[in-house]
């Protein structure tokens, strides 16, 4: 009430230079400041260096318990909920219903979904490192006890700094890829996996996920130069003769897929004189 766009167009597209998003987050901080009734004066409008100042700017005028919800929500992402809310803040979903009024009232959130990525960003970044990575383990514990997808369990375990307990998930994450047939995101869980074990030491598992994501590269016409970057990674790892007999073969099985007929038979050949020499 009280506001005409005719008269108040000018203005904006002044402040503005009439991009869209400027726009909507410039009335979103008059109705956050209270000051709708005097946008028709161009004078007084919210001035914008960037959108996400402007941004930033109504963030912090958050209550505690508003932006507290909004950083719980940034970390969980897509799994935000109000089951999870309660289990990360400690505190029953009463105790924070005045707090999500306040974000939808803000335009900060609409349900429980951040209104767009630049308040997402905002949000995000507001949070401290280890804060982050305490939440990640909130969230990821209970997505473990509430049929979370595994890749973003996976994900919420690694990001929490904790990469042995996404290990299972990241599992489970490459075999749902699997049966879907989305190879790519499969090959990358594998890849990744093998890095956490390795790090943790684990080299025999390491090698083992390892060679999964070669065997499966091989499949793919994507990225020709990964299946020798596979097989360099698989002879770092290898500590026994069976697993560099299994590298060799590996690489003759690539040769051979990228049409190499000489290359796959110099290492079938040497693969094959190591397992006879080792029994």
């Amino acid at each position: 009430p009280g506001v005409r766009g005719a008269v108040l167009a000018e203005g904006l597209a002044q402040r503005t230079g009439g991009n869209p998003l400027f726009v909507l987050e410039t009335l979103k901080q008059a109705w956050v400041e209270q000051t709708l009734g005097d946008l028709a004066d161009a004078r007084s409008l919210p001035r914008p260096l960037s959108v996400g100042r402007l941004i930033e700017r109504r963030i912090a005028q958050l209550s505690p318990g508003a932006l507290a919800l909004a950083r719980v929500a940034s970390v969980a992402g897509v799994d935000f909920g109000i089951g999870l809310a309660e289990r990360v803040l400690g505190v029953s979903a009463m105790q924070f219903a005045d707090a999500l009024n306040e974000l939808e009232a803000a335009q900060v959130l609409r349900d429980t979904q951040f209104a767009h990525d630049l308040v997402f960003d905002a949000v995000r970044a507001s949070v401290p490192p280890a804060i982050a990575r305490h939440t990640h383990a909130g969230v990821a514990a209970w997505l473990e006890g509430h049929g979370g997808e595994p890749a973003r369990i996976a994900r919420h375990w690694v990001d929490a700094g904790q990469g042995p307990r996404a290990l299972p998930w990241l599992g489970k994450a490459a075999a749902a890829a699997g049966a879907a047939v989305r190879r790519k995101e499969q090959l990358a869980f594998l890849e990744e996996k093998s890095g956490i074990e390795a790090a943790a030491g684990e080299r025999a598992a390491a090698f083992e996920s390892l060679m999964q994501a070669a065997e499966l590269q091989v499949t793919l016409e994507h990225q020709p130069a990964a299946g020798p970057t596979l097989c360099d990674r698989l002879d770092q790892l290898a500590d026994r003769p069976e697993q560099r007999v299994r590298t060799l073969a590996q690489r003759a099985n690539l040769a051979t897929m990228r049409g190499e007929p000489g290359l796959a038979h110099a290492s079938a050949t040497t693969a094959l004189r190591e397992a006879l020499r080792h029994g």
